[in-house]
């Protein structure tokens, strides 16, 4: 089993205030899960507007992809956050697949 960086735990549980403190005191941004999946794609995922904001000023790259070549913007918008989605696309971002091309 492969164990799951701190970073991305936080973010997955929406709590802002530890992400800033992992990222101000050293964690690595670019940490990725087995499957590819960074703090950027997991605050998409979830709808968390604030730590999504913070990593892209963090410097996360907001096309990077999982290794099923889904990208922040196809889960946020696949999930319904609209407002997670709109910052995403006016940081840059693109999509790269259709939500129902997701699970073929």
């Amino acid at each position: 089993m492969t164990a799951i960086p701190p970073l991305l735990r936080a973010v997955d549980n929406g709590d802002f205030d530890l992400v800033r403190f992992l990222v101000e005191k050293g964690a690595d941004i670019s940490a990725r899960c087995y499957d590819g999946t960074t703090a950027l794609f997991i605050a998409a995922q979830e709808g968390h507007l604030d730590i999504v904001e913070f990593l892209i000023e963090a410097g996360m790259d907001v096309n990077a992809e999982r290794s099923d070549g889904v990208r922040p913007l196809d889960m946020a918008e696949y999930n319904g956050h609209s407002s997670v989605a709109a910052l995403l696309r006016q940081r840059g971002a693109k999509n790269r697949r259709k939500w129902w091309e997701f699970w073929k």
